[in-house]
């Protein structure tokens, strides 16, 4: 492929994927999920970390990610999904899950839960409206039954009372730049 066609796709995608988000960096980022990506935790947590993860990210350090997503299949039913889990079960989304996966070979899923420690050694994330709470509780994730006890929560994390927000719809499709 020559370079100029290898240039022009790159145009395009950013055309497709890239928006332009003035005023960045903010406080909150509300990480929109759409179906089939709000169907579990795994899936979900993409949302979070393609906004907490990027280049360049239009969020604060010490910001709030807040990630609207039923997830009525949990954790997830596939076997990346459920490794995902298995190793948020043992080490939490922590240091010690980036020492231990930095230190040994990852399974299938294990990659997904080593970015989404990653992301929280930067920013906040608030996962909201899952049908089963206990799911994010067990692996010590943040959660609200709604946005509106999701965003007092953020203030609370960071000790602000006008915190700037970004709503990205779908945070899965959209990259926002600043």
């Amino acid at each position: 492929m020559s370079i100029s066609i290898h240039d022009d796709l790159i145009t395009l995608a950013r055309q497709q994927y890239e928006r332009p988000t003035p005023n960045a960096p903010y406080d909150i980022v509300i990480a929109g999920t759409l179906p089939p990506k709000d169907v579990n935790l795994y899936q979900a947590s993409r949302a979070a970390t393609y906004i907490g993860l990027s280049a360049n990210p239009v969020i604060k350090h010490g910001g709030v990610i807040i990630v609207p997503a039923t997830m009525p299949e949990g954790a997830g039913q596939g076997i990346g999904e459920q490794n995902f889990y298995k190793i948020l079960q043992q080490f939490g989304a922590t240091k010690h899950l980036i020492e231990h996966l930095g230190n040994a070979e990852s399974r299938a899923g294990e990659q997904r839960a080593y970015m989404l420690a990653q992301m929280l050694q930067q920013v906040h994330c608030i996962f909201v409206g899952a049908q089963s709470p206990d799911l994010l509780e067990t692996v010590g994730l943040l959660h609200t039954a709604t946005l509106d006890e999701a965003l007092l929560q953020a203030q609370t994390l960071l000790n602000i009372n006008s915190p700037t927000v970004l709503i990205v719809p779908d945070a899965i499709k959209q990259l926002p730049q600043p």
